[in-house]
């Protein structure tokens, strides 16, 4: 029942842009206040524990990933004032004319860079407007950029593990692999290969 409960603040926010066609602000408001209900009559969370709760999100959605996501976008727009854009499109597109290699380089590669560089998002959003601008269809576009950020998410979750396997001496990397996701970033390959590919036909 609980668990019925708490994915209550997430269903709401689908519901309210899938099919209300809310704007993304208000429904993330009104979601906001229903997750703030429900934490406070559905799980007795207390108030002050509620609002130090609020206050350390808001923080956090500013500092680091807001600022994040307004530069890579600034850095976007003067990509797009620059003619830089342009530029970069016509590199990837001399390197092969098949467009399954195409959407390969610039969601790993590209889009892999961009994870590394800012993340949160950006690495999502980029690759898929250019896919866009190259004539891709966009959902398309955005549902191989998700899956190949995942490859990405997925890589480096592993690294952290690897790494901390071979240092077991230290105390932060004590039971490591249990806080970290297992290597699941090879079913993210295959699945972004298989979309990647059958664009082809």
């Amino acid at each position: 029942m609980n668990l019925i409960i708490a994915i209550v603040p997430v269903l709401s926010l689908i519901v309210l842009m899938a099919f209300f066609k809310m704007s993304g602000d208000k429904s993330s408001i009104i979601s906001l206040v229903v997750t703030m209900l429900i934490a406070f009559f559905g799980f007795h969370f207390p108030l002050d524990d509620l609002l130090f709760s609020f206050l350390y999100g808001a923080m956090k959605a500013v500092s680091p990933i807001l600022i994040i996501i307004l530069m890579a976008i600034f850095s976007y727009n003067v990509l797009l004032k620059t003619e830089k854009m342009e530029i970069i499109k016509q590199q990837f597109s001399s390197i092969s004319t098949d467009k399954s290699i195409q959407v390969l380089l610039l969601t790993w590669g590209f889009g892999g860079l961009l994870e590394a560089m800012a993340g949160f998002g950006t690495a999502v959003a980029i690759p898929a407007a250019i896919l866009i601008s190259l004539g891709f269809k966009p959902i398309f576009s955005a549902t191989v950029s998700l899956i190949a950020n995942s490859v990405a998410t997925a890589l480096r979750c592993y690294w952290y593990t690897s790494a901390c396997t071979c240092q077991r001496n230290k105390p932060e990397c004590t039971n490591i692999k249990h806080k970290c996701c297992p290597p699941t970033f090879s079913l993210d390959v295959f699945n972004s290969i298989n979309i990647t590919l059958s664009y082809r036909s």
